[in-house]
């Protein structure tokens, strides 16, 4: 009697599992993997001011949130983030018993502005790439001498801007040449700047400003 119970069931069973691709059957949540499969950030490393972009995916999850301001999400997904300094994203997943965590960090390097006049000739300047460097030498009007480039990899540090202002209106008026240059790529170079009369020698030259560059 027992064996003629059990077999049935068997086959009813079996046939089931033959056809469960054909139904929607409820699984129970505990039958379904619990987990964080992915959460990253791309680029790792950004420039103060650049974007990000945040991705995950989460299976088995009844909620799924990430901190620094963004909130629920779905269970994947991607956001454009524009963090202004260093910052580490949380990733908090929650099932109906117990929440698991996953951290990702991009790291923000701040760009700085680095000002320099005669007086810091001689100096050794540590740069990143994106920094700036805003030279600015004074001279006289009327005398014919200048502030000349020398020596310079462009390729490590590009001049973006140059310009000259002062008092134009009297002979010997106090004059400034102000140079822009910003980091491009990584390496070291020497920034040499002669004053001179572009007439004569540069062995004539008068004043000399040099810093040496290492950028990172």
């Amino acid at each position: 009697m027992i064996n003629r119970v059990i077999i049935p069931c068997i086959c009813l069973l079996t046939l089931l599992a033959s056809f469960s691709g054909c139904f929607d059957i409820d699984i129970p949540d505990e039958l379904v993997q619990f987990s964080i499969t992915s959460f990253r950030v791309e680029p790792g490393i950004i420039n103060q001011g650049e974007t990000a972009n945040l991705s995950w995916m989460v299976i088995g999850a009844t909620s799924v949130s990430i901190d620094n301001d963004i909130g629920n999400v779905s269970l994947f997904g991607e956001r454009i983030i524009m963090p202004s300094k260093t910052t580490t994203y949380t990733l908090t997943a929650t099932n109906a018993t117990t929440n698991i965590t996953a951290t990702v960090q991009i790291i923000v390097k701040l760009l700085r502005d680095v000002y320099l006049t005669i007086n810091n000739t001689g100096s050794n300047i540590s740069l990143t790439i994106g920094d700036t460097v805003n030279l600015t030498l004074e001279f006289n009007a009327g005398t014919g001498y200048v502030w000349e480039i020398i020596q310079l990899d462009e390729q490590i540090l590009n001049i973006t801007e140059k310009s000259t202002w002062g008092d134009t209106e009297v002979v010997g008026g106090l004059m400034h040449d102000t140079w822009i240059f910003t980091a491009k790529n990584t390496g070291n170079t020497t920034l040499e700047l002669v004053f001179y009369r572009p007439w004569e020698d540069l062995e004539n030259a008068t004043k000399t400003f040099i810093a040496y560059i290492d950028v990172n």
